[in-house]
């Protein structure tokens, strides 16, 4: 990490220009654009060269696919569980995800889906939170509700 900062620091001053580094997370790649820096840079070159500065990127929270909001799960006939498949959208920048299910915790999972066994009858609300190389949290997804009921 050192010396990739110290490599981008030399050509900086190496090419006379002006940029503003800000300081990120470890395993934060920096991310910015190629036109960041440009204002510091006089503007010249149309922000081609601007380059530079390490930004740190949020993360966008993951979109929830299954099962749907106010989804109603019937289980078999005399049974006290049944199993749900909780379904999301992956995230740039994620390494794994954490998935919050109502009355049975909070799980990590490297994946896009998560089994859980529930309660017959119960009303579960869930919501999924993408986790970065580095352990920073993104924001939650938004809330959604699953129903189970006996047949």
């Amino acid at each position: 990490m050192t010396r990739w900062w110290t490599l981008v620091l030399s050509l900086v001053i190496a090419a006379g220009m002006c940029v503003h580094f800000t300081a990120c997370e470890d395993g934060d790649d920096g991310g910015g654009t190629a036109g960041q820096g440009a204002a510091n840079n006089g503007g010249n070159n149309g922000g081609n060269n601007g380059g530079g500065g390490a930004v740190p990127r949020q993360m966008a929270p993951p979109l929830l696919v299954a099962p749907p909001n106010g989804t109603i799960v019937e289980g078999r006939r005399f049974s006290t569980e049944v199993s749900v498949q909780f379904r999301w959208q992956g995230v740039e920048g994620a390494a794994a995800y954490e998935i919050t299910i109502d009355g049975h915790g909070t799980f990590s999972t490297p994946g896009l889906q998560w089994a859980q066994d529930l309660t017959i009858p119960g009303r579960y609300d869930w919501n999924v939170r993408a986790v970065a190389l580095g352990g920073t949290l993104g924001p939650r997804s938004q809330t959604w509700n699953v129903e189970t009921r006996s047949p």
